[in-house]
């Protein structure tokens, strides 16, 4: 098993480790950057107040725990994007984890390979890379507008 978290953690560093380096992306400005509530909500305004959740105030995006992260991220590390990644990536991993655990319980009479395989595609995967889906998004776009007959869902 020891063998198993060691390759889990290899796998997820080696996908994901080079994000350490990076700076904000995207939403990173108004979830983050911007958004002084995370200095100054306190823990029940962060969990139940959807306003400081952004720095625009939008209240249909409400996601608390990302909220909760994100303040103490930024009053551990400031607005140094480092802390940010590093949170995400030890969350990332231990996710990994949890998946093996629960795969090992679940199919306990396939043996370890199935799990650990399961638990290595979770590590390596960019599951919650919103980046990751964008170009596709993009792509989808502008097929509409180079062939107007399948501007229908595909």
């Amino acid at each position: 098993m020891r063998r198993h978290v060691f390759w889990i953690v290899i796998v997820a560093l080696a996908a994901h480790g080079w994000g350490l380096r990076n700076g904000f992306v995207y939403d990173d400005r108004r979830f983050i950057v911007e958004n002084d509530a995370l200095e100054s909500a306190r823990l029940h305004d962060l969990l139940l107040d959807p306003s400081t959740q952004t720095a625009d105030g939008d209240r249909d995006v409400y996601r608390p725990l990302r909220a909760f992260g994100h303040a103490f991220d930024r009053r551990t590390w400031g607005l140094e994007p480092f802390g940010f990644h590093l949170h995400s990536l030890v969350a990332h991993v231990l996710v990994a984890l949890l998946a093996l655990w629960a795969l090992t319980r679940l199919l306990p009479e396939t043996g370890p390979g199935p799990p650990l395989w399961g638990a290595l595609a979770l590590a390596c995967h960019p599951l919650g890379v919103e980046a990751a889906i964008q170009p596709r998004r993009q792509r989808r776009r502008n097929s509409r507008i180079r062939h107007p007959v399948r501007a229908g869902p595909h």
